[in-house]
């Protein structure tokens, strides 16, 4: 068996000088090998993502051995969920990434109708006029992007409603919420975006004997809920910093220009300036040598996360959130100061 090496030059003769592949379909059977390769590191949580993001990549470019891609993803996903200790052994997390699809490709086609009936701003015949026009649309742009994180919102919770199906319930019964960052917060979502988040657990945890368990039970939540938006393949590959096609401690190692796969929704990536998302950063830097873990406690003395750390879903305490599922956040909510001190 070739080495992650022989294969990375190999895969080198097949980019131009930029780091773009000349032929996807050829390129395909080396980003097959090296999922192959990194699927041989189990039970490391970053080296399994980074194999199911490997052959998504390759099943995208439609190699001659697709069907052998498919069974490699398949196979890995069933030894996640064995690794997980999950309730359903024999789900298919693809099947649930293809549903997803279907959902979110609703969202884009609905969102381009939309678009198609917004009227070009023209200039008019008084100041007065053009800034009523103006504001008109400002107003339908809000009403659609509000219409977007609704629907985007929903997809997400879906997800986790299955992850959480198939997963089990949580450890003590661990009330939980996951909180979207970023645009998702501010209400500035596309049907393209990333989804940044975290997840805040019940203070309870923080005193509990079985917070580890706890942790780790949320910890495969994470990755399950993660190899599902890989299988929706618009996840390109410097999102995992596979070490020998993206290495942000090395210039020379940052090289593969992923431009086939196409730029989706997707988690955020694995660089250390980025890595909001559950899992946080598992590799320290040199400002931050220790790992960060985005799972959390949720309420302690100290300042908000972000004030913009709206959106939540699944349960969380009926004293703090009147409906279940996902939901708004009041931003005068409290969270650990470890969460601004990891971020």
């Amino acid at each position: 068996m070739e080495s992650e090496l022989e294969l990375i030059e190999k895969l080198k003769t097949l980019c131009d000088q930029r780091g773009e592949e000349k032929q996807p379909q050829e390129s395909a059977v080396i980003l097959h090998k090296l999922g192959r390769i990194y699927r041989q590191k189990s039970p490391d949580i970053l080296s399994l993502i980074r194999s199911a993001a490997l052959f998504a990549a390759a099943k995208l470019r439609k190699p001659d051995n697709l069907d052998e891609v498919n069974d490699d993803l398949n196979e890995l996903c069933l030894h996640l969920l064995q690794l997980s200790d999950c309730k359903d052994k024999n789900a298919s997390l693809m099947d649930i990434s293809k549903e997803v699809s279907q959902k979110v490709q609703s969202l884009r086609n609905q969102t381009a109708v939309e678009l198609q009936t917004f009227s070009c701003i023209e200039s008019m015949d008084t100041k007065s006029a053009q800034i009523c026009l103006e504001r008109q649309r400002i107003s339908a742009v809000r009403k659609l992007l509000g219409t977007i994180t609704q629907e985007y919102v929903s997809i997400m919770r879906f997800i986790a409603q299955k992850v959480l199906n198939i997963i089990g319930v949580p450890p003590y019964s661990t009330e939980f919420a996951i909180v979207g960052l970023g645009s998702l917060a501010r209400g500035e979502i596309t049907p393209y975006s990333d989804f940044e988040h975290v997840i805040v657990l019940n203070d309870d945890v923080i005193n509990s004997e079985g917070s580890e368990t706890v942790i780790q039970f949320f910890k495969w939540f994470s990755v399950l809920f993660h190899v599902v938006i890989i299988g929706l393949c618009e996840t390109i590959i410097p999102c995992v910093a596979v070490p020998t096609l993206h290495n942000s401690s090395s210039k020379h190692s940052w090289w593969f220009y992923d431009v086939k796969t196409p730029r989706g929704i997707a988690l955020d990536g694995f660089l250390p300036h980025a890595c909001k998302l559950p899992i946080g950063r598992q590799q320290g830097t040199t400002l931050k040598p220790w790992k960060t873990e985005l799972i959390k406690p949720m309420f302690c003395r100290g300042h908000a996360l972000y004030s913009a750390a709206k959106t939540c879903m699944t349960s969380m305490p009926k004293k703090l959130l009147k409906l279940e599922g996902l939901m708004t956040l009041k931003t005068t909510s409290k969270i650990s100061n470890e969460f601004l001190n990891e971020i």
